[in-house]
């Protein structure tokens, strides 16, 4: 018997792939290879339809080239990409912890890979979610202390598009009820 044809093997194959896919260069590689080979597999099927070397197939040809070096451009750029994923990722993870100077840590590495807006934006949107926490945190403390009408306002003022604005909310209700 083949050792390809065994079941052990081809659960161990399965485990390959599923291994791979949940690690992010592989997936973004998989990712730009299959949204690019999907429109060059169309094309080529309609090029060899057409006479060779008339208008639409050397039209077909330029278009499959076109693909195929704006690949190779993708791939070359696909590490930085997956390096400026991951930061983002774990930065994120960390703003959502709560640990906003060390998310600022990891944002600021951004620039290195040269997404110098896209630090801009991640470091503007730490300070956002600190500010807002800092907010919630304060209103909790008023509410503490039983001043409920001045912890209202303050969590009224928290920007709705942060995550301490759904913590808000529910005291809000809390409150009002």
């Amino acid at each position: 018997m083949e050792i390809s044809k065994t079941p052990l093997f081809r659960v161990f194959l399965v485990a390959v792939v599923i291994a791979a896919l949940l690690f992010m260069p592989a997936r973004e590689f998989l990712k730009i290879t299959f949204i690019l080979a999907i429109p060059a597999i169309i094309i080529i099927g309609f090029m060899l339809r057409q006479k060779k070397y008339s208008f639409t197939w050397l039209f077909s040809l330029v278009l499959v080239l076109g693909i195929g070096a704006f690949y190779i451009y993708n791939l070359t750029v696909l590490p930085d990409r997956i390096e400026a994923r991951r930061i983002i990722s774990e930065g994120s993870a960390l703003m959502a912890e709560g640990r906003f100077d060390e998310a600022r840590e990891q944002f600021v590495r951004l620039e290195v890979i040269g997404r110098e807006e896209k630090m801009k934006q991640k470091l503007e949107e730490v300070e956002q979610e600190q500010q807002a926490r800092q907010q919630f945190d304060l209103a909790r403390e008023w509410m503490a202390r039983g001043e409920n009408q001045t912890a209202l306002e303050i969590l009224e003022k928290i920007p709705p598009n942060t995550r301490a604005s759904s913590e808000a909310q529910k005291l809000l209700r809390e409150v009002r009820e």
